[in-house]
């Protein structure tokens, strides 16, 4: 019967603490958003001038054409400058011979090469008449010591001439 009773004053007393703690206090009043106002004309018409940006046109002008193929445009260009008799310029003809440097040679089945450094640090793969240098030279020989280019040349009477460069295999020091 303790029991009962204690349970019953504890729910008594809870029940009269959620009264009193819901007090008769009035909630407050919602939030309400005043109205927008409206912009002036002025005001809307330069925003709106701001907003607007000019139309993107592209201009495909000295650029190629994206969707047509690199290998096919590349066949394409290599033809029309052997019709033309234009020279196509490989990357070892861009440097002096003087400046190319001779670092390897290899022997092989299926032909000799070749491995000449640029003066920028890259390896090039050189075959017989690879082109080669800034005055039309060319691989004329691979030896397992050298290479042998030949370049012609217009000389002071204006006869076209051949010199042969050699360029040796550095030995390693030591």
């Amino acid at each position: 019967m303790l029991q009962k009773n204690s349970i019953l004053i504890l729910s008594s007393l809870l029940a009269l603490v959620l009264i009193w703690g819901c007090g008769g206090e009035e909630l407050p009043p919602p939030l309400v958003m005043p109205p927008k106002k409206k912009l002036t004309s002025s005001i809307a018409k330069v925003m709106k001038e701001e907003k607007k940006e000019p139309p993107y046109s592209y201009k495909a002008e000295g650029r190629r054409d994206p969707f047509k193929s690199l290998l096919f445009g590349r066949a394409a260009q290599k033809e029309k400058e052997q019709k033309e008799g234009v020279k196509i310029i490989g990357p070892l003809q861009n440097y002096d011979l003087e400046t190319l440097k001779l670092v390897g040679i290899v022997w092989g089945e299926l032909g000799n090469f070749a491995i000449i450094e640029a003066p920028d640090g890259k390896g090039y793969n050189a075959y017989l008449n690879t082109p080669i240098g800034k005055h039309n030279g060319w691989i004329k020989e691979i030896t397992a010591d050298k290479i042998v280019i030949s370049e012609s040349y217009i000389n002071i009477k204006g006869e076209k001439k051949d010199k042969e460069v050699v360029v040796e295999l550095r030995k390693e020091e030591g």
